[in-house]
């Protein structure tokens, strides 16, 4: 899968691995996404406001940057996902016509 230039910043900003491809890449992104939401919203239950913690408002807008990075991910990562199924269907498309054309030389040929 080829990211944007943007993106990829974003991701490797984050210290994503992307060389194991897309599926490891979103595995990564939603482990980050799980583990930053359980620590800023598991720290908020303890705190009695929060604007008297600068933690909370720094890990909520932590939170809410890795969000938007997971989002524009899942965005690309569903367009690539929808080329390969495309990708594929045309192969097949292309393997069924192959096909009847040989079928048709051989049955000119045979006569």
């Amino acid at each position: 899968m080829k990211y944007s230039n943007e993106l990829l910043e974003l991701i490797l900003g984050l210290g994503i691995d992307v060389s194991k491809g897309p599926t490891y890449t979103r595995y990564q992104l939603e482990s980050l996404v799980d583990e930053t939401k359980d620590f800023t919203f598991g720290y908020l239950e303890g705190v009695a406001s929060v604007t008297q913690s600068p933690i909370v408002i720094d890990g909520m807008k932590y939170f809410i940057h890795i969000k938007s990075v997971y989002n524009l991910f899942m965005r690309e990562y569903e367009r690539y996902l929808d080329f390969v199924e495309i990708k594929n269907v045309l192969h097949e498309i292309e393997k069924t016509k192959m096909g009847r054309e040989s079928k048709a030389r051989s049955f000119s040929s045979n006569q």
